[in-house]
């Protein structure tokens, strides 16, 4: 029976590591292709430079995760946990001998590190660990214990949250001293716009004597949101829009790609004339119609609950910096602050805008019209349309 016991031990294919030579580590080389098609091309450029990859031993349970560059300029690559054996060690690749210095990875072309053989699944997703955008509390760092690696994977908690920041924070106040926050109900996310991807593979097999090549086919799980609006002038010329949005869920739970909507952050962006194809700029600087358009690549956007609230989840406040002339002809600066409650631009799509469409574009039916000093009464009674509010916040500087 003893026999009979090692016989089926040493046959068994999935089982690893029962090598007694103590000079053979049984690692294996894998090379780690980023493959991000799936993305917009808009995006692309956006993409973090590094990514943290989990390798998970599905049989014979071992895992490491690692921080794989996704260019050049970013190599080497690190551990975060559970590095198998000295990297600088001899391991036995395609039968060949092979020292496995960091040097050696980086002239190789591509990114590639070690893992014990057998059947893996990598699962892939956004750095954490040095970005401004996601949280870092200990739940967050899953990935660095093996008992939370293998509770996160079986339970689909992979998830990722927003930091969220005061105005104040050099984070958010980028775009200097002058907003206002006339929406306080809740804190600021990051104004930066990289998107979220991830990955996680199909079983496959990956040996010592082999050349083991993993594809890691993101998809963003971020979602690509337009806001366009346009702004009617009689006797005024606009300079520049910043604009903030609110009701951004606070995180993502990456494996299911359900919100978590317990809380919702806030967002600042700049907002810029929008050139449509075939369309003509107005010839007079102090009267015509423009279009502009803002875009936030965020984890979905929850709407208010009520068109009537002017305050909370779903709106959209911008301040609009512009310049006309007094009764002398001299130049009089005046910043606009309005707002306006998107409950149903953002219920043409769903209460709750989350998933993998390229863009979402918000798309205000109403227009915003600025007459010099003041914003025109432009309310529309069609319970079906938003409409623009003036707040009470009057900013006047002569030049």
């Amino acid at each position: 029976m003893v026999i009979v016991a090692l016989l089926c031990m040493f046959s068994c294919t999935t089982e690893v590591d029962i090598c007694m030579d103590g000079s053979h580590l049984h690692l294996a080389e894998v090379e780690l292709v980023h493959h991000i098609s799936n993305v917009p091309d808009a995006d692309k450029v956006k993409l973090p430079d590094s990514m943290i990859v989990v390798a998970y031993r599905v049989v014979n349970s071992w895992k490491c995760t690692y921080m794989s560059p996704r260019s050049e300029e970013f190599k080497p690559g690190r551990y975060i946990y559970n590095k198998p054996g000295d990297e600088q060690a001899e391991v036995v690749a395609n039968g060949n001998a092979v020292g496995k210095s960091r040097a050696a990875t980086e002239a190789s072309g591509s990114e590639k590190f070690l893992v014990k053989r057998g059947d893996y699944r990598f699962l892939a997703f956004n750095n954490i660990l040095n970005d401004v955008m996601f949280s870092h509390k200990t739940e967050d760092h899953w990935f660095e214990t093996e008992s939370l690696i293998d509770s996160a994977i079986s339970k689909k908690q992979i998830e990722l949250h927003y930091k969220n920041y005061s105005l104040s924070s050099e984070h958010v106040n980028k775009f200097g001293n002058a907003w206002s926050d006339f929406n306080p109900y809740s804190t600021y996310i990051s104004s930066s716009q990289t998107p979220v991807i991830y990955c996680f593979t199909d079983i496959c097999h990956i040996d010592d004597a082999a050349k083991n090549r993993v594809t890691l086919n993101f998809n963003e799980v971020t979602q690509n949101i337009e806001i366009r609006f346009s702004i009617s002038r009689e006797s005024v010329v606009v300079e520049k829009i910043m604009a903030e949005i609110s009701g951004i869920p606070c995180g993502i739970n990456l494996m299911t790609g359900k919100l978590d909507i317990k809380k919702t952050y806030k967002t600042i962006f700049m907002a810029t004339e929008f050139e449509e194809p075939d369309s003509e700029k107005p010839t007079d600087i102090w009267n015509g119609t423009t279009r502009y358009v803002g875009n936030i690549n965020v984890m979905g956007l929850l709407s208010s609950n009520s068109p009537e609230l002017e305050t909370g989840p779903g709106i959209l406040q911008m301040a609009i910096y512009t310049y006309a002339l007094n009764e002398r002809g001299e130049k009089k600066s005046k910043i606009f602050h309005v707002g306006i409650n998107l409950y149903n631009t953002i219920n043409k799509y769903s209460r709750v805008i989350g998933g993998y469409d390229d863009k979402v574009i918000l798309d205000v039916e109403q227009i915003l019209e600025l007459k010099k000093d003041e914003v025109i009464n432009n309310s529309n009674d069609d319970s079906a349309v938003d409409n623009w509010i003036e707040i009470d916040d009057d900013i006047h500087i002569d030049i």
